[in-house]
């Protein structure tokens, strides 16, 4: 009890706290501001009802002042984790528990690579940066900063142009994903040694490219850029089978036991040509998915200048660009790719030197120095070969929660890791991105992105320009150009197996503008099928969401063309039917009659929710119970599959089997069991301990258990939205005994396959029999948490207007009002509207004046 009431006090400490800070802090912004800076002119900001600062001002660089100052006002604690993760110093707060992660982003070594290719800076993007850093500096200087500053006892450093940098390449490492899916591919082949199997999930085989899966490029669209080809990629080899039991033993057993994630949770993008358009000019929608936190990983702002220039979007804290705007005349939208980018080496080291071709060379050494609150600091040797540098093992496990496609842990001094983003640029990609926001013209979109270097993205851009305006599409950043057809498995470092060999750039890129179709998506699909030669999502699987965003699209030009508009856009996005489920249920329904039929089972129970399931529309309704029954039954399947080869160690047989062998694959398998019930009976001889004769057999099983689960637990009538909640875990709180008060759970419509996407991983499942150590306070965790959804939702119809909404709220403080006020909104998709065509009337909410005379102080700035 008195534990209890010590919690208690302190939360209500907090509350008081974030009261007050609101009160006496975000109220005091207002009145005029003269500033001295090295520029002139004028910015004067209007707080939209939701929070968000629109920002009028004379010229760019007064923009980027007073957009870094109100960003400081929202966002400054959440700024300050972000740099202290993306430059390893988060154990100068945290003390010795972040040390694996500091060491993990020291070995990555952001801040070295920033450094260097900062040298190429130009003067023009120093200026602006300049006015954004100077804003942010200057509010954190003149209020009280958020409680986690007091609370750590740290205060605030300058912002500066490397910081940015290195949140940049957070970024990218965010979004960078294959290679973890190259060591579960090796280990995949290690633990079955079934080539067959390897190739069926992983390759371009034939059968992958079926009705299910959408391509970015046609292969007529790949014919007109002259990037088609008849040749395949050969199929993929394991290197290390010749020791497949070392293997198993010394290397795969350590680096898979902790993986967190390696599954693209992705993210939505599509434009409509203007032609079919109700306005005549191109409509773009954008829906990234990043994982869900509080506040939103993504800040919103509108400048708008006086020649009647305007930029609307999202910039992730602490970056003065937009990485997804739509201005007067363009529109920019991105997209995680599931790109070929990065490679894993298995290295042989001797000493201080390592081998390649049968000669030693030396270890290139960069020392680290990681400091820890109340603990001796940390001297890191950080050791690479040619390829990279040499992962150490428990770093590696940390950073397994950052990034969004893969990193695992391995043997310390084995393998070296090789991403382009780690890798310093002369051509420094800060200034490629200034550029990006300033483009007039999709055209000079589209040339900027074929030549950029830096985040491996889609995109997607159109204008307004012309008749019916422009629409176009390609990847951003640079991708290696192999000596082999791609780097889909751990290579041997040691010989000269699959060195990079230049970058796919400029006009070797896929690309498509203006296509005939009308239309371009982009959801983490395939960019191309095998027949290109230029194989960038090489071994990427098709995703469910480009196909149902394809089908809804060419139903529109089907029956709207020329009245297609907002509203249609708004449907697509709440749109909750998941297509694979449509197909995976048939078979399943099909296999569990036919074995019940064989064996002469008869089960009213069971056949009720075959009946229903069959009947289901693939509609996942929070209110449905349905995608209950379906989303149980295929989970206690999956804990079967393979559970032999994977020594009953669910937690491993589970991310192998829910991220390896993806969604589409899986549609595949129950097809090929509904047609021969011993297909694959290799893979299905256990279910729980008891022995099983086939994947039919455990199909029904698992039915059966569906059923039993649910009434020791739940009951029949269980609702999808009481099994799956979306969660928004607030840092540093949410694992503290502060978690009620700051982090947020809601009942969650959608699944990982739906557009309206409400991500979860089957291999993060909570039984309810499951301990929580937070069961004090709330009912345990639902069975399927969502961790990621659409963070943001934007639609620009290129008339002057902008549509958006963020997933919680623009500011990180608990009571400005603003901290979840946009998840209503957000999730009944009524998206908030900006009409830049219409002029601002009356005074803003506070004024800065800029010039070189000397500095009053106005309101303590």
């Amino acid at each position: 009890l008195c534990f209890k009431f010590l919690v208690y006090v302190i939360a209500i400490v907090m509350f008081l706290y974030s009261f007050a800070w609101f009160v006496f802090e975000i109220n005091k912004l207002g009145g005029t501001y003269t500033v001295t800076t090295n520029f002139g002119g004028a910015a004067e900001v209007f707080l939209e009802d939701n929070g968000v600062p629109r920002i009028v001002a004379d010229n760019e660089l007064a923009g980027a002042y007073a957009n870094g100052y109100v960003l400081a006002s929202n966002r400054l604690w959440q700024m300050e984790y972000l740099r202290r993760l993306s430059q390893g110093r988060m154990s100068e707060i945290f003390g010795k528990a972040t040390v694996p992660l500091d060491e993990g982003f020291r070995i990555l070594g952001f801040t070295n690579v920033c450094e260097k290719e900062l040298k190429y800076f130009g003067d023009t993007d120093k200026e602006y940066f300049d006015a954004f850093f100077q804003g942010i500096n200057d509010y954190a200087h003149t209020h009280t900063r958020p409680f986690q500053f007091f609370a750590f006892g740290i205060s605030h450093q300058n912002y500066t142009v490397l910081d940015t940098c290195t949140l940049y390449k957070l970024m990218g490492f965010m979004l960078s994903g294959d290679w973890g899916s190259e060591i579960l591919r090796d280990y995949m082949s290690a633990v079955t040694q079934d080539e067959e199997l390897i190739q069926a999930i992983s390759s371009y085989s034939d059968e992958k490219f079926d009705e299910m899966t959408q391509t970015i490029l046609k292969e007529e669209e790949l014919m007109d850029i002259g990037l088609h080809t008849t040749k395949k990629p050969s199929k993929i080899e394991n290197p290390l089978k010749g020791n497949i039991s070392e293997y198993i033993e010394e290397v795969v057993s350590e680096m898979i036991e902790e993986i967190d994630s390696v599954k693209f949770d992705g993210s939505n993008a599509w434009v409509i040509s203007g032609e079919h358009t109700e306005t005549g000019k191109p409509i773009i929608s954008n829906d990234p998915h990043l994982g869900n936190s509080l506040p939103s990983i993504w800040y919103y702002s509108h400048i708008e200048y006086s020649d009647g220039r305007f930029i609307s979007g999202v910039t992730l804290p602490g970056i003065p660009y937009f990485a997804i705007f739509a201005t007067e005349k363009v529109a920019f939208t991105i997209t995680a790719i599931p790109a070929d980018s990065s490679d894993v080496y298995k290295e042989k080291i001797v000493g201080d030197k390592y081998e390649y071709e049968g000669k030693l060379y030396p270890l290139e050494v960069r020392e680290e120095i990681i400091k820890v609150k109340k603990k001796d600091d940390i001297v890191l040797k950080v050791k690479s070969t040619r390829h990279g540098p040499l992962i150490n093992t428990k770093s590696i496990e940390s950073l397994s929660n950052i990034a969004n496609g893969g990193p695992v842990i391995m043997p310390n001094g084995t393998y070296s890791y090789k991403w382009r983003g780690i890798i310093a640029q002369e051509n420094n990609a800060l200034h490629i991105l200034t550029k990006v926001n300033r483009a007039q013209s999709a055209a000079e979109l589209l040339d900027l992105v074929k030549t950029s270097d830096g985040v491996n993205v889609n995109v997607v851009v159109c204008d307004n320009l012309g008749e019916h305006g422009n629409i176009g599409f390609a990847p951003y950043g640079s991708y290696p150009k192999r000596t082999k057809d791609a780097g889909h498995r751990i290579s041997r470092g040691w010989i000269n197996e699959n060195e990079w060999d230049g970058d796919i750039k400029g006009e070797d890129k896929p690309y498509l503008w203006n296509p005939k179709k009308g239309y371009i998506v982009m959801a983490n699909n395939p960019i191309s099928t095998a027949n290109t030669k230029s194989p960038i999502s090489t071994y990427s699987l098709g995703t469910a969401r480009a196909l149902r965003i394809t089908q809804l699209i060419e139903e529109l030009i089907k029956t709207k063309s020329g009245r297609i508009g907002y509203d249609d856009m708004i449907e697509i996005l709440k749109d909750i039917k998941d297509p694979y489920a449509e197909q995976k249920k048939k078979y399943l329904v099909k296999i569990a009659r036919d074995y019940m039929k064989n064996e002469g089972i008869k089960n009213e129970a069971e056949e009720e929710v075959m009946d229903k399931i069959e009947k289901w529309d693939s509609i996942f309704d929070e209110k449905l119970t349905e995608p209950v029954y379906f989303t149980l039954w295929e989970f206690f399947f999956r804990s079967s599959f393979m559970s032999k080869n994977f020594k009953d160690n669910k937690l491993v047989q589970m991310k192998i089997i829910s991220n390896t062998y993806g969604e589409s694959n899986f549609i595949h398998l129950y097809k090929n069991i509904s047609a021969n019930h011993s297909h694959f009976a290799q893979y299905c001889q256990t279910y729980a301990s008891l022995p099983s004769s086939s994947c039919a057999e455990n199909i029904y099983l698992a039915l059966n258990q569906t059923l039993r689960y649910l009434v020791r637990f739940h009951s029949m009538d269980a609702t999808w939205g009481e099994l799956h909640t979306m969660q928004y875990p607030n840092i540093p709180f949410t694992r503290t005994y502060l978690k009620p008060l700051y982090d947020r759970e809601i009942p969650a419509s959608g699944n990982s396959n739906t557009i309206n996407v409400a991500g979860f991983k089957f291999s993060k499942f909570e039984g309810k029999n499951n301990e929580n150590p937070y069961s004090l306070f709330f009912d345990p965790k639902r069975e399927f948490p969502a961790t990621h959804s659409a963070n943001l939702k934007l639609v620009v119809p290129m008339d002057g207007t902008v549509f958006y909404s963020l997933d919680t709220g623009i500011s990180e403080s608990l009571m400005s009002g603003w901290y979840f006020n946009m998840n209503g909104p957000h999730r009944e998709n009524k998206l908030f509207k900006t009409d830049f065509t219409k002029k601002l009337e009356g005074q803003g909410d506070f004024k800065f004046i800029f010039g070189q005379a000397e500095k009053e102080k106005v309101d303590d700035l």
